[in-house]
Protein backbone atom coordinates (compact mmCIF):
# COMPACT_ATOMS: atom_id res chain seq x y z
CA UNK A 1 0.00 0.00 0.00
CA UNK A 2 1.50 3.33 -1.03
CA UNK A 3 -0.10 5.40 1.72
CA UNK A 4 -2.54 5.30 4.60
CA UNK A 5 -4.90 8.18 5.25
CA UNK A 6 -5.23 9.66 8.70
CA UNK A 7 -8.89 9.42 9.62
CA UNK A 8 -10.11 11.00 12.83
CA UNK A 9 -13.39 11.59 14.63
CA UNK A 10 -13.65 15.27 13.80
CA UNK A 11 -16.72 15.85 15.95
CA UNK A 12 -14.70 14.99 19.05
CA UNK A 13 -11.67 17.04 18.05
CA UNK A 14 -12.80 20.22 16.31
CA UNK A 15 -15.91 22.09 17.34
CA UNK A 16 -16.16 23.82 13.96
CA UNK A 17 -17.08 20.46 12.37
CA UNK A 18 -20.16 19.95 14.54
CA UNK A 19 -22.28 19.06 11.54
CA UNK A 20 -19.94 16.24 10.47
CA UNK A 21 -19.18 12.81 11.86
CA UNK A 22 -16.00 11.92 10.01
CA UNK A 23 -13.46 13.75 7.96
CA UNK A 24 -9.94 12.99 6.81
CA UNK A 25 -6.55 14.64 6.87
CA UNK A 26 -4.49 13.96 3.77
CA UNK A 27 -1.29 15.26 2.25
CA UNK A 28 -1.45 17.36 -0.93
CA UNK A 29 2.15 18.49 -0.94
CA UNK A 30 3.10 16.79 -4.24
CA UNK A 31 1.16 17.39 -7.50
CA UNK A 32 1.22 14.19 -9.57
CA UNK A 33 -0.56 15.80 -12.52
CA UNK A 34 -1.93 19.28 -13.34
CA UNK A 35 -4.84 20.61 -15.38
CA UNK A 36 -6.26 24.14 -15.73
CA UNK A 37 -9.93 24.94 -16.31
CA UNK A 38 -11.31 27.60 -18.66
CA UNK A 39 -11.93 29.89 -15.70
CA UNK A 40 -8.25 29.49 -14.76
CA UNK A 41 -8.59 27.35 -11.66
CA UNK A 42 -5.60 25.06 -11.30
CA UNK A 43 -6.33 21.47 -10.29
CA UNK A 44 -3.63 19.05 -9.16
CA UNK A 45 -3.90 15.31 -8.65
CA UNK A 46 -2.21 14.35 -5.36
CA UNK A 47 -1.95 11.34 -3.08
CA UNK A 48 -4.52 12.95 -0.80
CA UNK A 49 -7.19 14.06 -3.27
CA UNK A 50 -7.47 17.00 -5.67
CA UNK A 51 -5.80 20.32 -4.86
CA UNK A 52 -7.57 23.39 -6.26
CA UNK A 53 -5.71 26.69 -6.52
CA UNK A 54 -7.14 30.12 -7.35
CA UNK A 55 -4.31 32.32 -8.75
CA UNK A 56 -6.44 35.44 -8.28
CA UNK A 57 -6.94 35.03 -4.53
CA UNK A 58 -3.81 32.89 -3.86
CA UNK A 59 -6.04 30.42 -2.01
CA UNK A 60 -5.99 26.63 -2.01
CA UNK A 61 -8.99 24.37 -1.53
CA UNK A 62 -9.00 20.64 -0.90
CA UNK A 63 -11.27 18.19 -2.73
CA UNK A 64 -11.45 14.98 -0.69
CA UNK A 65 -14.04 12.50 0.57
CA UNK A 66 -16.00 15.38 2.06
CA UNK A 67 -16.70 16.47 -1.53
CA UNK A 68 -17.65 12.92 -2.50
CA UNK A 69 -14.41 11.33 -3.72
CA UNK A 70 -14.39 7.62 -2.99
CA UNK A 71 -10.62 7.20 -3.45
CA UNK A 72 -8.14 9.94 -2.63
CA UNK A 73 -4.83 8.71 -4.04
CA UNK A 74 -5.07 10.33 -7.49
CA UNK A 75 -2.40 9.71 -10.10
CA UNK A 76 -3.74 11.41 -13.25
CA UNK A 77 -6.18 14.19 -14.02
CA UNK A 78 -7.83 15.45 -17.21
CA UNK A 79 -10.68 17.84 -17.99
CA UNK A 80 -13.48 17.45 -20.54
CA UNK A 81 -15.27 20.09 -22.62
CA UNK A 82 -17.87 20.52 -19.88
CA UNK A 83 -15.20 21.44 -17.35
CA UNK A 84 -15.50 18.20 -15.38
CA UNK A 85 -12.45 16.50 -13.92
CA UNK A 86 -11.57 12.92 -14.82
CA UNK A 87 -9.53 11.42 -12.00
CA UNK A 88 -7.42 8.29 -12.47
CA UNK A 89 -6.65 6.35 -9.30
CA UNK A 90 -3.15 5.49 -8.20
CA UNK A 91 -1.83 2.15 -6.96
CA UNK A 92 -3.51 -0.03 -5.81
CA UNK A 93 -6.93 1.23 -6.91
CA UNK A 94 -7.13 2.20 -10.56
CA UNK A 95 -10.67 3.54 -10.45
CA UNK A 96 -12.01 6.41 -12.56
CA UNK A 97 -13.96 9.25 -10.91
CA UNK A 98 -15.71 12.15 -12.65
CA UNK A 99 -15.89 15.29 -10.53
CA UNK A 100 -17.90 18.40 -11.37
CA UNK A 101 -16.57 21.51 -9.55
CA UNK A 102 -20.18 22.68 -9.14
CA UNK A 103 -22.00 19.42 -8.45
CA UNK A 104 -19.33 17.21 -6.88
CA UNK A 105 -18.74 13.60 -7.83
CA UNK A 106 -21.19 12.62 -10.57
CA UNK A 107 -19.85 9.33 -11.91
CA UNK A 108 -17.40 6.59 -11.01
CA UNK A 109 -16.12 3.37 -12.53
CA UNK A 110 -14.70 0.98 -9.94
CA UNK A 111 -15.03 -2.50 -11.46
CA UNK A 112 -12.01 -2.45 -13.77
CA UNK A 113 -9.79 -4.55 -11.44
CA UNK A 114 -6.65 -2.62 -12.33
CA UNK A 115 -4.01 -1.06 -10.09
CA UNK A 116 -3.43 2.37 -11.62
CA UNK A 117 -4.46 4.81 -14.36
CA UNK A 118 -1.48 6.74 -15.70
CA UNK A 119 -2.87 8.98 -18.43
CA UNK A 120 -6.29 10.04 -19.72
CA UNK A 121 -7.03 11.39 -23.22
CA UNK A 122 -10.54 12.72 -23.93
CA UNK A 123 -11.94 13.35 -27.42
CA UNK A 124 -15.49 14.23 -28.46
CA UNK A 125 -16.98 10.75 -28.28
CA UNK A 126 -14.16 8.53 -27.00
CA UNK A 127 -11.67 8.52 -24.16
CA UNK A 128 -8.49 6.49 -23.67
CA UNK A 129 -6.37 5.77 -20.63
CA UNK A 130 -3.15 3.91 -19.88
CA UNK A 131 -3.63 1.31 -17.18
CA UNK A 132 -1.40 -0.91 -15.07
CA UNK A 133 -2.64 -4.25 -13.83
CA UNK A 134 -1.45 -6.87 -11.38
CA UNK A 135 1.96 -7.52 -12.93
CA UNK A 136 4.65 -5.67 -14.86
CA UNK A 137 3.42 -7.20 -18.10
CA UNK A 138 -0.24 -6.42 -17.42
CA UNK A 139 -0.25 -3.01 -19.04
CA UNK A 140 -2.49 -1.62 -21.76
CA UNK A 141 -5.09 0.90 -22.86
CA UNK A 142 -8.66 1.37 -21.64
CA UNK A 143 -11.32 2.54 -24.12
CA UNK A 144 -14.41 4.45 -23.03
CA UNK A 145 -17.37 5.66 -25.04
CA UNK A 146 -18.78 9.05 -24.02
CA UNK A 147 -22.56 9.14 -23.72
CA UNK A 148 -24.98 12.00 -24.40
CA UNK A 149 -24.35 13.38 -20.89
CA UNK A 150 -20.62 13.48 -21.47
CA UNK A 151 -19.96 10.57 -19.10
CA UNK A 152 -17.71 7.59 -19.83
CA UNK A 153 -18.98 4.08 -20.46
CA UNK A 154 -16.32 1.39 -20.30
CA UNK A 155 -16.10 -0.30 -23.69
CA UNK A 156 -12.95 -2.40 -24.00
CA UNK A 157 -9.26 -2.70 -23.24
CA UNK A 158 -6.16 -3.33 -25.33
CA UNK A 159 -3.56 -5.81 -24.08
CA UNK A 160 -1.01 -7.88 -26.02
CA UNK A 161 -2.03 -5.98 -29.14
CA UNK A 162 1.47 -5.71 -30.63
CA UNK A 163 3.83 -8.36 -31.96
CA UNK A 164 6.17 -7.55 -29.05
CA UNK A 165 5.42 -7.86 -25.34
CA UNK A 166 5.53 -4.34 -23.96
CA UNK A 167 6.20 -3.61 -20.30
CA UNK A 168 6.26 0.19 -20.63
CA UNK A 169 3.55 2.44 -22.04
CA UNK A 170 5.40 5.73 -21.78
CA UNK A 171 3.03 8.05 -23.62
CA UNK A 172 -0.42 8.16 -25.20
CA UNK A 173 -1.85 10.61 -27.74
CA UNK A 174 -4.88 10.80 -30.01
CA UNK A 175 -5.10 12.80 -33.23
CA UNK A 176 -8.03 12.63 -35.66
CA UNK A 177 -8.69 8.88 -35.85
CA UNK A 178 -5.17 7.79 -34.93
CA UNK A 179 -3.96 6.60 -31.55
CA UNK A 180 -0.23 6.94 -30.83
CA UNK A 181 1.60 5.02 -28.13
CA UNK A 182 5.21 5.20 -27.01
CA UNK A 183 6.80 2.02 -25.68
CA UNK A 184 10.23 0.58 -24.95
CA UNK A 185 10.15 -0.64 -28.59
CA UNK A 186 9.50 2.80 -30.05
CA UNK A 187 6.40 4.65 -31.21
CA UNK A 188 3.39 2.94 -32.82
CA UNK A 189 0.27 4.31 -34.50
CA UNK A 190 -3.12 2.68 -35.01
CA UNK A 191 -6.32 3.83 -36.70
CA UNK A 192 -9.12 3.80 -34.17
CA UNK A 193 -11.61 2.78 -36.87
CA UNK A 194 -9.68 -0.50 -37.30
CA UNK A 195 -9.49 -3.45 -34.93
CA UNK A 196 -6.83 -2.21 -32.55
CA UNK A 197 -6.68 -5.61 -30.82
CA UNK A 198 -4.93 -6.92 -33.93
CA UNK A 199 -1.21 -6.24 -34.32
CA UNK A 200 -1.78 -5.75 -38.05
CA UNK A 201 -3.64 -2.52 -37.23
CA UNK A 202 -0.50 -0.97 -35.73
CA UNK A 203 2.51 0.40 -37.58
CA UNK A 204 5.87 1.46 -36.21
CA UNK A 205 6.53 5.12 -36.91
CA UNK A 206 9.74 5.42 -34.90
CA UNK A 207 11.64 2.29 -33.82
CA UNK A 208 14.01 4.24 -31.55
CA UNK A 209 13.83 2.44 -28.20
CA UNK A 210 14.99 5.50 -26.23
CA UNK A 211 11.91 7.59 -27.09
CA UNK A 212 9.89 8.64 -24.03
CA UNK A 213 7.32 11.04 -25.55
CA UNK A 214 5.74 11.53 -28.97
CA UNK A 215 4.09 14.73 -30.11
CA UNK A 216 2.19 16.07 -33.11
CA UNK A 217 2.01 19.86 -33.14
CA UNK A 218 1.38 22.59 -35.72
CA UNK A 219 5.12 22.55 -36.41
CA UNK A 220 5.32 18.85 -37.23
CA UNK A 221 5.99 15.52 -35.55
CA UNK A 222 8.48 15.19 -32.70
CA UNK A 223 9.96 12.38 -30.65
CA UNK A 224 11.67 13.14 -27.36
CA UNK A 225 14.16 11.02 -25.45
CA UNK A 226 15.97 11.84 -22.22
CA UNK A 227 18.71 13.67 -24.16
CA UNK A 228 17.47 14.32 -27.70
CA UNK A 229 14.59 15.94 -29.54
CA UNK A 230 13.93 14.46 -32.98
CA UNK A 231 11.86 16.05 -35.74
CA UNK A 232 10.37 14.18 -38.70
CA UNK A 233 11.47 15.74 -42.00
CA UNK A 234 11.85 14.32 -45.50
CA UNK A 235 10.79 10.86 -44.31
CA UNK A 236 13.55 10.77 -41.71
CA UNK A 237 13.89 11.39 -37.99
CA UNK A 238 16.56 14.06 -37.61
CA UNK A 239 18.09 15.30 -34.37
CA UNK A 240 16.74 18.74 -33.59
CA UNK A 241 18.44 19.18 -30.21
CA UNK A 242 21.01 17.12 -28.34
CA UNK A 243 21.11 19.26 -25.20
CA UNK A 244 18.02 18.08 -23.32
CA UNK A 245 18.92 17.13 -19.76
CA UNK A 246 16.50 14.36 -18.81
CA UNK A 247 14.88 12.22 -17.61
CA UNK A 248 11.81 13.51 -19.48
CA UNK A 249 8.65 13.89 -17.37
CA UNK A 250 6.09 15.28 -19.82
CA UNK A 251 5.68 17.14 -23.11
CA UNK A 252 2.80 19.49 -23.99
CA UNK A 253 2.03 21.28 -27.25
CA UNK A 254 0.37 24.70 -27.25
CA UNK A 255 -0.28 26.03 -30.76
CA UNK A 256 3.26 26.55 -32.15
CA UNK A 257 4.98 26.18 -28.76
CA UNK A 258 6.29 22.93 -27.29
CA UNK A 259 6.87 22.61 -23.55
CA UNK A 260 9.32 19.89 -22.48
CA UNK A 261 9.59 19.08 -18.79
CA UNK A 262 12.44 17.03 -17.40
CA UNK A 263 13.06 16.15 -13.76
CA UNK A 264 15.38 19.11 -13.22
CA UNK A 265 14.80 21.34 -16.30
CA UNK A 266 12.01 22.95 -18.31
CA UNK A 267 12.41 23.90 -22.01
CA UNK A 268 10.21 26.13 -24.13
CA UNK A 269 10.53 25.53 -27.89
CA UNK A 270 9.14 27.72 -30.65
CA UNK A 271 9.83 27.39 -34.40
CA UNK A 272 12.24 24.56 -33.63
CA UNK A 273 14.38 26.75 -31.35
CA UNK A 274 14.77 26.62 -27.59
CA UNK A 275 13.69 30.12 -26.66
CA UNK A 276 13.71 29.62 -22.88
CA UNK A 277 14.94 27.14 -20.28
CA UNK A 278 14.46 26.98 -16.54
CA UNK A 279 16.32 24.89 -13.98
CA UNK A 280 14.95 23.64 -10.69
CA UNK A 281 15.79 26.52 -8.32
CA UNK A 282 17.71 26.17 -5.08
CA UNK A 283 14.81 26.67 -2.72
CA UNK A 284 15.43 23.71 -0.40
CA UNK A 285 18.32 21.83 1.22
CA UNK A 286 18.72 19.88 -2.00
CA UNK A 287 17.06 20.35 -5.37
CA UNK A 288 13.79 18.49 -5.73
CA UNK A 289 12.37 17.24 -9.04
CA UNK A 290 9.52 18.39 -11.27
CA UNK A 291 6.53 16.08 -11.45
CA UNK A 292 4.02 17.76 -13.78
CA UNK A 293 3.39 20.72 -16.08
CA UNK A 294 0.61 22.75 -17.66
CA UNK A 295 0.75 26.02 -19.68
CA UNK A 296 -0.89 29.00 -17.99
CA UNK A 297 -1.35 32.25 -19.94
CA UNK A 298 2.20 33.32 -20.85
CA UNK A 299 3.77 31.12 -18.20
CA UNK A 300 3.71 27.52 -17.07
CA UNK A 301 2.75 25.85 -13.81
CA UNK A 302 5.15 23.16 -12.64
CA UNK A 303 4.46 20.57 -9.96
CA UNK A 304 7.33 19.87 -7.58
CA UNK A 305 7.94 16.74 -5.53
CA UNK A 306 7.24 17.72 -1.90
CA UNK A 307 7.22 21.33 -3.06
CA UNK A 308 3.77 22.39 -4.26
CA UNK A 309 3.49 24.54 -7.40
CA UNK A 310 6.01 26.78 -9.16
CA UNK A 311 4.76 29.44 -11.60
CA UNK A 312 7.44 30.23 -14.19
CA UNK A 313 7.21 33.42 -16.26
CA UNK A 314 9.53 33.05 -19.27
CA UNK A 315 9.09 36.69 -20.31
CA UNK A 316 10.09 38.10 -16.93
CA UNK A 317 12.49 35.20 -16.26
CA UNK A 318 10.98 34.88 -12.80
CA UNK A 319 9.22 32.28 -10.68
CA UNK A 320 7.03 32.02 -7.60
CA UNK A 321 6.38 29.08 -5.27
CA UNK A 322 2.92 28.32 -3.87
CA UNK A 323 2.24 25.61 -1.27
CA UNK A 324 -0.96 24.62 0.55
CA UNK A 325 -1.30 24.39 4.31
CA UNK A 326 -1.22 20.61 4.30
CA UNK A 327 0.49 17.78 6.08
CA UNK A 328 3.79 16.28 4.95
CA UNK A 329 2.77 12.66 4.60
CA UNK A 330 -0.28 10.37 4.56
CA UNK A 331 1.23 7.64 6.71
CA UNK A 332 1.00 7.88 10.49
CA UNK A 333 1.34 5.08 13.02
CA UNK A 334 0.11 6.67 16.24
CA UNK A 335 -1.94 9.67 17.27
CA UNK A 336 -3.21 11.44 20.37
CA UNK A 337 -5.68 14.20 21.12
CA UNK A 338 -4.40 16.74 23.65
CA UNK A 339 -6.37 17.99 26.62
CA UNK A 340 -7.28 21.17 24.72
CA UNK A 341 -8.51 19.26 21.67
CA UNK A 342 -5.48 19.42 19.37
CA UNK A 343 -4.39 16.45 17.28
CA UNK A 344 -0.80 15.16 17.22
CA UNK A 345 0.25 12.22 15.03
CA UNK A 346 3.63 10.60 14.50
CA UNK A 347 5.43 8.71 11.75
CA UNK A 348 8.99 7.99 10.72
CA UNK A 349 8.96 10.93 8.32
CA UNK A 350 7.14 13.61 10.34
CA UNK A 351 5.24 14.57 13.47
CA UNK A 352 2.00 16.38 12.64
CA UNK A 353 0.31 18.96 14.88
CA UNK A 354 -3.22 20.01 13.89
CA UNK A 355 -4.99 22.97 15.49
CA UNK A 356 -8.35 23.43 13.78
CA UNK A 357 -7.64 23.90 10.09
CA UNK A 358 -3.98 24.79 10.69
CA UNK A 359 -1.30 22.11 10.36
CA UNK A 360 2.32 22.20 11.48
CA UNK A 361 4.89 19.59 10.44
CA UNK A 362 8.01 18.62 12.40
CA UNK A 363 10.18 16.84 9.84
CA UNK A 364 13.45 14.96 10.52
CA UNK A 365 16.30 16.39 8.48
CA UNK A 366 16.54 13.25 6.32
CA UNK A 367 13.01 13.78 4.98
CA UNK A 368 13.06 17.58 4.80
CA UNK A 369 15.61 17.94 2.00
CA UNK A 370 13.12 18.69 -0.80
CA UNK A 371 10.74 20.98 1.12
CA UNK A 372 11.04 24.67 0.10
CA UNK A 373 12.19 27.11 2.76
CA UNK A 374 9.37 29.38 3.89
CA UNK A 375 11.22 32.46 2.58
CA UNK A 376 10.64 31.19 -0.98
CA UNK A 377 6.88 30.63 -0.61
CA UNK A 378 4.66 33.43 -1.94
CA UNK A 379 1.14 32.60 -0.76
CA UNK A 380 -0.35 33.28 2.68
CA UNK A 381 -1.49 30.38 4.89
CA UNK A 382 1.11 28.16 3.29
CA UNK A 383 2.85 24.94 4.28
CA UNK A 384 4.11 25.17 7.87
CA UNK A 385 7.12 23.15 8.92
CA UNK A 386 10.41 22.94 10.74
CA UNK A 387 13.21 20.49 10.23
CA UNK A 388 14.29 18.62 13.35
CA UNK A 389 17.93 17.64 13.85
CA UNK A 390 17.37 13.99 14.69
CA UNK A 391 17.71 10.75 12.77
CA UNK A 392 14.42 8.84 12.37
CA UNK A 393 14.31 5.27 13.64
CA UNK A 394 14.09 2.16 11.51
CA UNK A 395 11.13 0.70 13.41
CA UNK A 396 7.59 2.04 13.38
CA UNK A 397 6.84 4.74 15.97
CA UNK A 398 3.78 3.07 17.43
CA UNK A 399 3.23 5.30 20.45
CA UNK A 400 2.70 9.00 21.15
CA UNK A 401 1.44 10.58 24.36
CA UNK A 402 0.82 13.99 25.92
CA UNK A 403 2.71 14.64 29.14
CA UNK A 404 1.25 16.49 32.10
CA UNK A 405 3.23 19.62 31.18
CA UNK A 406 1.61 19.82 27.70
CA UNK A 407 4.68 18.40 26.01
CA UNK A 408 4.54 15.43 23.66
CA UNK A 409 6.50 12.18 23.91
CA UNK A 410 6.85 10.31 20.61
CA UNK A 411 8.69 7.03 20.17
CA UNK A 412 11.54 6.94 17.68
CA UNK A 413 12.18 3.23 17.77
CA UNK A 414 15.11 1.51 16.09
CA UNK A 415 18.15 3.78 16.52
CA UNK A 416 21.71 3.46 17.78
CA UNK A 417 23.14 6.19 20.05
CA UNK A 418 25.51 8.18 17.84
CA UNK A 419 27.17 10.36 20.45
CA UNK A 420 29.13 13.03 18.64
CA UNK A 421 27.40 13.73 15.33
CA UNK A 422 25.21 16.78 14.80
CA UNK A 423 22.08 14.70 14.33
CA UNK A 424 20.55 13.46 17.58
CA UNK A 425 19.57 9.78 17.73
CA UNK A 426 16.88 9.64 20.41
CA UNK A 427 14.75 6.64 21.29
CA UNK A 428 12.08 9.09 22.43
CA UNK A 429 11.41 12.64 21.25
CA UNK A 430 10.24 15.09 23.91
CA UNK A 431 8.53 17.76 21.82
CA UNK A 432 7.56 21.25 22.99
CA UNK A 433 4.72 22.23 20.65
CA UNK A 434 4.57 25.82 21.83
CA UNK A 435 8.24 26.67 21.37
CA UNK A 436 8.79 24.23 18.47
CA UNK A 437 11.81 22.65 20.17
CA UNK A 438 12.59 19.13 21.32
CA UNK A 439 14.69 17.25 23.85
CA UNK A 440 16.00 13.73 23.42
CA UNK A 441 15.74 10.64 25.60
CA UNK A 442 18.21 7.83 24.97
CA UNK A 443 20.70 5.68 26.92
CA UNK A 444 22.04 8.62 28.92
CA UNK A 445 21.53 7.98 32.68
CA UNK A 446 21.22 4.26 31.89
CA UNK A 447 17.42 4.31 31.94
CA UNK A 448 16.49 3.69 28.31
CA UNK A 449 18.35 0.54 27.34
CA UNK A 450 19.39 -1.22 24.14
CA UNK A 451 20.95 -4.36 22.71
CA UNK A 452 24.22 -5.54 24.23
CA UNK A 453 25.34 -8.71 22.52
CA UNK A 454 22.79 -11.25 23.75
CA UNK A 455 20.57 -11.39 20.64
CA UNK A 456 22.78 -9.97 17.90
CA UNK A 457 26.21 -10.91 19.25
CA UNK A 458 27.39 -7.30 18.83
CA UNK A 459 27.93 -5.58 22.18
CA UNK A 460 28.68 -2.13 20.73
CA UNK A 461 25.33 -1.15 19.24
CA UNK A 462 22.87 -0.39 22.08
CA UNK A 463 20.15 -0.55 19.42
CA UNK A 464 17.10 0.99 21.12
CA UNK A 465 13.53 -0.24 20.63
CA UNK A 466 10.51 1.51 22.15
CA UNK A 467 7.03 0.03 22.10
CA UNK A 468 4.02 1.31 24.02
CA UNK A 469 3.97 4.40 26.25
CA UNK A 470 1.10 5.12 28.65
CA UNK A 471 0.31 7.53 31.48
CA UNK A 472 -1.07 6.24 34.78
CA UNK A 473 -3.57 7.97 37.08
CA UNK A 474 -0.71 9.75 38.86
CA UNK A 475 0.58 11.23 35.58
CA UNK A 476 3.67 9.01 35.51
CA UNK A 477 4.80 7.84 32.07
CA UNK A 478 5.47 4.11 31.62
CA UNK A 479 7.60 3.13 28.60
CA UNK A 480 7.99 -0.40 27.25
CA UNK A 481 11.67 -0.89 26.34
CA UNK A 482 12.27 -4.43 24.96
CA UNK A 483 15.71 -5.77 23.95
CA UNK A 484 17.12 -4.00 27.03
CA UNK A 485 20.16 -6.24 27.24
CA UNK A 486 22.69 -4.07 29.06
CA UNK A 487 20.87 -2.89 32.18
CA UNK A 488 17.67 -4.90 31.90
CA UNK A 489 15.33 -1.93 32.14
CA UNK A 490 12.40 -3.48 30.31
CA UNK A 491 10.10 -0.75 31.59
CA UNK A 492 11.28 2.86 32.03
CA UNK A 493 9.23 5.26 34.12
CA UNK A 494 9.24 9.04 34.00
CA UNK A 495 7.68 10.40 37.18
CA UNK A 496 5.21 13.25 36.88
CA UNK A 497 7.52 15.65 38.73
CA UNK A 498 10.63 14.85 36.67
Amino acid sequence: MRSFYLFCLIASVYSQYDNLEWSSLTSMITPNDIIISDDEYIFSATSGGVLQYNPRTLEFEFITNQQGLIYLDINSISIDKLGRLWLGGSYPNGCLQIYDPDDGIIHKITHLEIKQINDIIISDDTAFAIYEGNSNIDIGILIFEIDDNGLPIYKDYLHDFLDVSITELRDLDFKNDSLYITTEYGVFAGNYQDNLKSSSSWVSINPNTSIKKYLISTGGRYSISDNFVYVYKNNNWDILFDSIEGPVVNVISEENIIHILCEKHYYKIENDDIIYSFQMPEISFQKSIFTSIYPFNNSVVLGVYEGGLIFVDSFENSYEVFMPNTQFTNEYKALTVTKDGKLVATSNSAILFVDGHEKYNYIPYKYSLNVPNYIHISNPNSFQWKYMAYAPGEQLPISIIEKNDNRILSSNSGVVPAGNIWLETPAIIDLDLQNKTFNTIDTVNNVIDGSWGIFSGDDSLSYMVINEMIMDSYNNIWIANPFCEKNGNMVAVQLSNE
